[in-house]
Parts: C-alpha cells; sequence; structure tokens
C-alpha cells in the first residue's frame, strides 16, 4: 500500500517574514512552499536552503502542467500538493498523483453558490447537518482534493464531479478545519506537523 506523508503547520509564523504584494510575496505560499522543501528533505534526501534561498532554489525546480498543476522537473517519481486555508498550509507528498485541500469552516455564501458546487444529494446533506458550515467545507474539500489529484483544476461543473473512482481521506488538524487527501489507489497516512518558524532563516 502506498503512503502518503502530510506536513503541516500555521502560517502565522511566518508573518513578516515575506515580502508584501503578489503570490510569492504572501505568507500562506511560503509556508506550502516551505513545507514542500521540508518534505522534499524528510522524506526524499533532497536538501534546500532554509529560507528565501531554499525558496528560489525551488522557484527554479518547479514546472506546471496543462492545468496549472505543479511538479518538480526532472524528478517525476515525486508526487506533491499543497494548500492553505485560515492559519494552516498543508503539503502532501507520495509515489503516486496525490491532492490535498484543507478549508476553515466559514458562512456559506448564499445558496446559489450551494446550488452551483453541489449536486442535490449533497445540498440535501448540507441543509440536514447539524453543522452545515462544516458539511459544505468537508464537500468542497473533497471535490478540491479530487480535482487537485488529477491536474484538472477547477474546470469543471463542480455540481456534476463524479469522485467514485477515487480514494479519498480526511486528515485531522484542528477543530473548525476539515483536511481531505486524495489519490487512485488506496494508502495509508502519516501526519507530521511542522514550527514553519524554524525552516525560516531570517536574512541579515
Amino acid at each position: 500500500m502506498e503512503k502518503v506523508w502530510i506536513f503541516y503547520g500555521k502560517t502565522d509564523a511566518l508573518s513578516g517574514k515575506a515580502a508584501p504584494g503578489g503570490e510569492k510575496g504572501r505568507y500562506e505560499t511560503r509556508a506550502g512552499r516551505l513545507l514542500l522543501c521540508h518534505a522534499l528533505k524528510e522524506v526524499y534526501g533532497l536538501f534546500l536552503p532554509k529560507g528565501e534561498e531554499g525558496l528560489a532554489q525551488l522557484e527554479r525546480m518547479l514546472s506546471k502542467g496543462k492545468n496549472g498543476k505543479p511538479y518538480l522537473h526532472g524528478y517525476p517519481e515525486i508526487h506533491f500538493n499543497i494548500s492553505h486555508s485560515g492559519a494552516y498550509a498543508v503539503c502532501a507528498a507520495a509515489g503516486v498523483p496525490v491532492g490535498i485541500d484543507v478549508q476553515i469552516r466559514q458562512p456559506v455564501r448564499g445558496r446559489r453558490l450551494l446550488e452551483r458546487t453541489m449536486n442535490i444529494r449533497e445540498q440535501e446533506v448540507i441543509r440536514s447537518a447539524d453543522d452545515p458550515e462544516m458539511a459544505f467545507a468537508d464537500f468542497w474539500a473533497q471535490k478540491e482534493s479530487y480535482l487537485k489529484w488529477s491536474g484538472e483544476g477547477i474546470t469543471r461543473d463542480l455540481s456534476k464531479l463524479s469522485m467514485e473512482h477515487a480514494v479519498m481521506e480526511e486528515i485531522p488538524i484542528e477543530k473548525g478545519y476539515v483536511c481531505q487527501v486524495c489519490a487512485a489507489v488506496p494508502f495509508y497516512w502519516e501526519k507530521i506537523k511542522v514550527p514553519l518558524h524554524s525552516l525560516w532563516t531570517v536574512q541579515r
């Protein structure tokens, strides 16, 4: 059975350590990429420098597929995926294609969003749930992780998305969050919390 490593950490550990402006400047994005650097070292023995230098080196190693899914150029045996929401960033690493998504519990922004993204059964489950907002977050994380695993991105009608051929596992992160991991084959997982500030070297 395949193994998936899940590294996760709080993005606020990098507040003030990332340059403002643009996607690459957001500390949420940097948090995810720092987790990827850590995963490459811990799982595959690929050592990148800490902080800005390591992120710059990682950027040169990354390429994108047809629909924007990133991959490591020259390392076809390494599969990974990154997500962030609320206070957390997560990174999944595996020997098979994998998708991961984390969502924080938050209000559902109107009936139209629910009808546009969920099928009739999912809508009924959400409306009848004890915590509809958490139920919506759970379904959303499943769909996102599936599309990130398949490499499609959000290019399809989410309300008609079928995930019956995928293997999905929920990973506990913290109350008020849901994290889903998706792959094509059964897998077991190991979850590792990482203090992100320890992966950053302050430039002097």
